[in-house]
């Protein structure tokens, strides 16, 4: 098994363009880690803007940044490993949600989202591939790959009015040199032409994410998506976060969600939340099968098990974590955790290690425990 000063390597859950995300065994504070690498033209030193972004955010629906571990030729961000399915996941075992499950699986993502605003940072890749729910429903931000931060870039610019914060057109991701420009689907009109994120896109984004739980269909489809049916619950406060001004729309994620429970309240109930049912709907995604541990460049492999899901979150795919526990150097089999972060150093390696998948077989591997 490979490793890396404290942290033992399981074996890679995903492969996008920039970034490779792996499972990992941090042997000082014995609990399971997800660990990012930029790899085929992705930068490193975008990847350490990404953790310094992260770095700014305390908020438990927004995954937590641990670690950075730079060898000399690589850079590792270590993050929290978190239990569940991604929204997107969830939105296809489950079909159209109910608008009180839809504003129920979002909710967290938008308090997130609100306390990032909040921090001068805008996400800039709002998408179902980006949400993280855990077992308990309790749904997480997760890759500020396309984030950016106004302590970083102080000279971004910003669409007027209403203290937005601005995206530089260089700044922030983790892909490399280029411009990253949101998730097809789900960015706002001005992003998809080349426009800098704000928070207002990042309000278009959440809106379009609820439309399409909901069953509306992808934002950037001519006329936009069909605000009819059960849409009309949300009213007034989802049609103006999807306008194509950005200047109609809730200046920031915090309006965005206090308009939305507003109309919930008015238009469902005061017991709306309740009634949402998020646990369920995320035990359902899961199903007793998870996605196995894989090799660079591999398909995912379907075994049966308990499910553990990373925080890994792709700009164009989400791929669940692994049901295959990782086995300590103790010996320890290890489930998934999302459980209060403790921030640990890791002591430099000597040499970069060259990252390869341990081999689990998926048939005879124990159950991990539940943290």
């Amino acid at each position: 098994m490979t490793a890396f000063g404290q942290y033992t390597v399981v074996g890679q859950v995903a492969r996008t363009h920039g970034s490779s995300i792996w499972k990992a065994w941090d042997s000082q504070l014995e609990r399971p880690v997800a660990v990012k690498e930029a790899v085929g033209g992705g930068d490193p030193e975008a990847l350490r803007r990404e953790a310094q972004i992260l770095a700014q955010l305390d908020h438990p629906h927004i995954v937590r940044v641990y670690d950075v571990v730079s060898t000399g030729t690589t850079t590792y961000v270590v993050q929290e490993w978190v239990e569940g399915a991604t929204l997107g996941t969830v939105r296809d075992a489950a079909g159209r949600l109910s608008p009180e499950q839809a504003l129920g699986v979002l909710r967290g993502a938008l308090l997130g989202l609100s306390y990032a605003h909040d921090h001068g940072v805008v996400h800039g890749d709002i998408s179902p591939g980006n949400i993280l729910l855990d077992v308990a429903g309790t749904s997480k931000l997760v890759d500020f790959g396309a984030a950016t931060s106004a302590s970083q870039w102080p000279a971004s610019p910003a669409i007027a009015g209403h203290g937005d914060v601005g995206r530089g057109s260089g700044g922030g991701g983790s892909g490399g040199g280029t411009t990253y420009r949101g998730t097809p689907g789900f960015r706002s009109p001005e992003v998809a032409a080349g426009a800098p994120a704000t928070t207002r896109s990042d309000v278009f984004a959440a809106a379009a994410v609820l439309a399409d739980l909901l069953g509306a269909g992808p934002a950037d489809q001519p006329g936009g998506p069909v605000l009819s049916g059960r849409l009309t619950a949300f009213g007034p406060a989802l049609r103006a976060a999807l306008q194509p001004d950005p200047l109609g729309r809730q200046p920031d994620a915090a309006t965005l969600l206090r308009d939305l429970e507003q109309a919930a309240r008015d238009g469902l109930g005061a017991g709306w939340l309740a009634q949402a049912g998020v646990g369920a709907l995320v035990s359902a995604a899961l199903g007793g099968t998870g996605v196995a541990i894989i090799s660079a460049g591999a398909a995912p492999a379907v075994v049966g098990g308990s499910v553990d899901s990373s925080v890994a979150a792709l700009h164009t795919a989400q791929v669940a974590a692994s049901g295959v526990p990782a086995q300590s150097p103790a010996g320890a089999a290890v489930g998934a955790s999302a459980g209060a972060p403790m921030l640990a150093r890791a002591a430099e390696p000597a040499a970069a290690p060259a990252l390869a998948p341990t081999e689990v077989p998926a048939a005879t591997a124990p159950a991990g425990p539940r943290r």
